[in-house]
């Protein structure tokens, strides 16, 4: 274990305490109990203000890049805060042709930790060079600021959640990480025939990190996600009273009214179409399938089938109007389900009306719906409980100006990865 490594686990070295009060055994065991998992792409789709600026420091973070929870329902698990609203292109971010960064650049720190461009970047140098070549200049640099812009708020965001679990340790709490931690080292090394030197070599080779750097890396994400469920996902509670109120407000949308389901055919009364009444009238007698009459002969919104639907509103067919005109009107109110009108000759045209059926949706109660109810209630309530817990940390954080951040790494980024701007 290298001197990195140690010094990290001395200073973070915290327990995840529920985790490890309530199961003894690996912690990829999943958790007994239903869980609904909130992912990063669930906060994006959030329109939540930016953060409020703090004195000297910026307020636009983002979200934690964290990996995806074993999913388990009911105990929420939290990866991420809210996204807030997603910037326009950084109007800072501009190429600065006559600085180059040959080997790497600290852009900044969040709460003392330095943030090194060429570290920042590793997680997807491969994906920006690929797309250095295959994209046009003026997309590749709109996409690279989104990447900058996403991928620097995101970190921010881990950073934050990580040092408050580390300020919430205790010495109890110490002793358990330190045994988790060995415990995820012991497990890679166990996937590569019990030896440290192979699972190094195969991390290099397939990650680009070591044996040291992927225990890290694996501990952070299971800390930041143990902060956020304490912090957040045990805070959210929903009782049955307000699942039946939601249900109460939404009963509208679970019980639409019955529709009726018309077909109307229409021929114009006209010299070029009176042959066809006759044509139509046949088939209608014969019990021909009235929608193919209507695909063959008909004027009449011709590109729907003929087709009009009526919301008959908790009442009978008999007490709905169904068309403005009466003359067609009152014989469609007449009708039973497969039944056809006469010959209506009204409004220079020819028509018949036809029934298909009435669709009346079978009746959605609470006991149907409570479970969906109940975790969307919840998500609602972990998305406000997770945009306060997330401003918190925003305004007593501690981190460098986050626009000049990303205009010093849109720059390394531009010098690295542009075919312009690359050193040879």
């Amino acid at each position: 274990m290298n001197t990195s490594t140690r010094n990290y686990i001395a200073i973070t070295t915290a327990a995840l305490a529920c985790c490890f009060a309530a199961c003894t055994t690996s912690p990829d065991a999943a958790p007994k109990q239903r869980a609904q998992v909130i992912t990063p792409d669930d906060f994006r789709a959030q329109d939540i203000p930016e953060p409020a600026p703090a004195q000297s420091k910026p307020a636009t973070p983002l979200l934690a890049e964290a990996m995806q929870p074993d999913p388990a329902p009911k105990a929420t698990v939290l990866l991420g805060p809210p996204t807030t609203a997603a910037p326009e292109p950084i109007p800072t971010l501009s190429p600065a042709p006559t600085r180059a960064y040959s080997v790497d650049q600290m852009v900044g720190q969040i709460n003392g930790r330095p943030i090194y461009a060429h570290e920042f970047f590793a997680p997807m140098d491969a994906r920006l060079r690929r797309e250095a070549k295959t994209l046009d200049s003026n997309r590749f640099a709109r996409k690279l600021q989104q990447d900058i812009w996403e991928a620097l708020r995101g970190r921010l965001a881990d950073e934050l959640a990580l040092a408050e679990f580390e300020a919430q340790m205790t010495p109890e709490k110490k002793m358990g990480v330190f045994a988790f931690i060995q415990e995820i080292r012991d497990r890679i090394v166990s996937r590569n025939y019990g030896a440290e030197d192979l699972a190094e070599r195969r991390l290099k080779d397939e990650e680009g990190m070591t044996l040291d750097e992927k225990v890290d890396d694996i501990t952070k994400v299971q800390f930041v996600r143990e902060q956020l469920r304490r912090e957040i996902g045990d805070r959210v509670q929903v009782s049955f009273r307000e699942i039946q109120q939601e249900f109460d407000r939404h009963y509208d949308d679970f019980n639409p009214d019955p529709t009726a389901r018309f077909r109307v055919l229409m021929i114009p009364k006209e010299e070029g179409y009176i042959p066809l009444i006759s044509i139509v009238s046949h088939d209608i007698e014969q019990g021909a399938p009235f929608a193919e009459i209507v695909e063959d002969f008909g004027s009449w919104r011709r590109e729907q089938g003929g087709l009009r639907e009526v919301q008959l509103k908790d009442t009978t067919i008999e007490d709905v109007s169904l068309f403005s005109a009466p003359e067609l009107n009152d014989p469609a109110r007449k009708l039973m389900p497969g039944e056809t009108t006469e010959r209506i000759e009204f409004n220079d045209a020819n028509w018949w009306i036809h029934l298909e059926d009435i669709n009346t949706p079978p009746e959605i109660t609470l006991y149907d719906v409570q479970l969906e109810l109940e975790d969307s209630l919840l998500e609602r309530r972990q998305r406000e409980e997770s945009t306060r817990y997330f401003q918190e940390l925003y305004d007593r954080g501690s981190y460098s100006d986050i626009e000049l951040m990303a205009q010093r790494l849109y720059d390394f980024a531009l010098a690295r990865y542009t075919p312009t701007h690359s050193q040879r």
